[in-house]
């Protein structure tokens, strides 16, 4: 016999064709072979397919959400299908503005840790994470700048409105917080040029004298006046208490 051992089989009708053992085993080995590149192949070509629909459907969301300005919808959807090692760039960024625009600005830094080095080295992921730090830091000039110098792409109309809103909430916070502060000062926190300031002064009454901005303070909500028909049934609470429940007021 030679190195792949025969076997040879013998009936009434003479000898049949003989085989070899070494032979069918690698026959076999890469018959199995070649039905797992099959399956491996039709496994990714599935979870393709799969992750197209799902991206398809978080897209279709995203946009629904988008369309009414729902960021607190948004921000839902994101969170609900978002997972560490995530490789949608565009979704990533969008679902970091809707920490921003819903006030759940610590969430950044938990998106931030999850990406891929390759996707914190993306140019725009890399701006929303900056704008996040300047935020936290109370940078306010550096995030306005952010805001105006990034080619924001399919998160722009969120860029806009997450500008708008910081402006329209650092207006409030500089009224309350500020007696007066230097022009170049206001200018940085509300992210305006002197001109626009100048503007948004006369627009909230603030006064603008030499150097200095003097913000007025927001009028303070007064209560609702008393009526006396608040007070006659007040009257009438206290009558049937001391009447009807024996108590003395």
């Amino acid at each position: 016999m030679g190195k792949a051992s025969q076997i040879h089989l013998r009936s009434g009708i003479g000898e049949l064709p003989s085989y070899s053992l070494v032979g069918s085993a690698k026959v076999c080995r890469s018959h199995v072979v070649s039905l797992y590149e099959e399956f491996l192949e039709k496994l990714e070509k599935f979870q393709h397919a799969l992750y197209k629909n799902m991206q398809q459907g978080l897209h279709d969301e995203i946009r629904a959400c988008l369309s009414i300005g729902d960021y607190s919808g948004l921000y839902s959807v994101c969170e609900r299908n978002y997972a560490p090692g995530y490789h949608d760039k565009d979704v990533v960024v969008i679902y970091l503005f809707s920490t921003y625009l819903t006030h759940n600005l610590h969430q950044a830094r938990g998106i931030w840790l999850s990406l891929s080095p390759t996707f914190k080295q993306d140019a725009t992921i890399l701006a929303t994470w900056n704008l996040a730090k300047s935020l936290i830091q109370r940078n306010f000039k550096a995030a306005y700048e952010i805001l105006d110098g990034t080619q924001w792409q399919s998160a722009a109309s969120l860029a806009a409105t997450f500008r708008i809103q910081l402006s329209q909430q650092m207006i409030k916070t500089v009224a309350k917080a500020y007696s007066s502060l230097t022009i170049a000062s206001a200018c940085e926190l509300l992210g305006v040029s002197i001109e626009s300031l100048i503007s948004l002064c006369n627009s909230y009454g603030w006064t603008v004298s030499g150097d200095l901005v003097y913000p007025k303070s927001p009028k303070a909500e007064s209560a609702n006046p008393v009526s006396a028909a608040d007070i006659e049934r007040l009257t009438n609470l206290l009558a049937f208490l001391e009447n009807n429940i024996n108590i003395s007021v």
